[in-house]
């Protein structure tokens, strides 16, 4: 990762590790960020980020060994605690594990995508101009749409990891290979 970028908590884990290659994050249980309209409005979760002013490209592989029900492991954009999106490998109410987008403008949108064999894959958030495109990728190479939406939030974005354990204790999670730097991405649907 380009040295230019420093990085701080907002929330700290329970415990946290760098390495060569990455990060490696334990969130505390009853850690989340989910704003739902009439019922769960939480800011817990444990957020490692930086400040980006304008476009940005912001990826890393994420291993999860996710316990508990909606445990996730996350890329995320932040404005404020109304304004913010994640980009989650999470474990499911029916315990499958998926990628998962949160889209919270005052209150969260939040929708599965495609199920995932083992909680490993790399996440991508890409930001040009008003609009903020989410893909994931099983091998870093051939990437595939996830979301695409528009933002009248700051030019100014906190961009990082997020790692969150809604209900117990327990979830590892590791982001290796993170990469923030300018867009380079011209077809956000087929992720080129």
């Amino acid at each position: 990762m380009d040295n230019k970028y420093s990085f701080r908590w907002l929330n700290p884990p329970q415990w946290s590790e760098f390495d060569n290659i990455g990060l490696k994050v334990a969130p505390h249980g009853k850690s989340d960020f989910i704003r739902s309209y009439n019922s769960t409005i939480a800011d817990n979760a444990c957020f490692y980020f930086t400040e980006v002013e304008g476009d940005f490209c912001f990826q890393a592989q994420v291993n999860c060994e996710l316990v508990g029900r909606y445990d996730a492991g996350a890329l995320m954009i932040r404005s404020d605690a109304e304004h913010w999106a994640k980009l989650c490998i999470e474990r499911c109410a029916d315990d499958s594990i998926a990628i998962v987008s949160v889209v919270t403008n005052v209150w969260s949108d939040d929708t599965n995508n495609e199920c995932l064999v083992d909680a490993n894959c790399y996440l991508r958030v890409i930001r040009q101009g008003d609009v903020i495109v989410f893909h994931y990728s099983l091998d870093g190479q051939v990437w595939r749409f996830v979301r695409k939406f528009p933002i009248n939030w700051r030019d100014k974005l906190k961009v990082g990891i997020a790692a969150q354990a809604p209900f117990v204790e327990g979830a590892n999670m590791e982001f290796n290979h993170i990469q923030l730097g300018p867009n380079t991405v011209g077809n956000f649907r087929d992720g080129s």
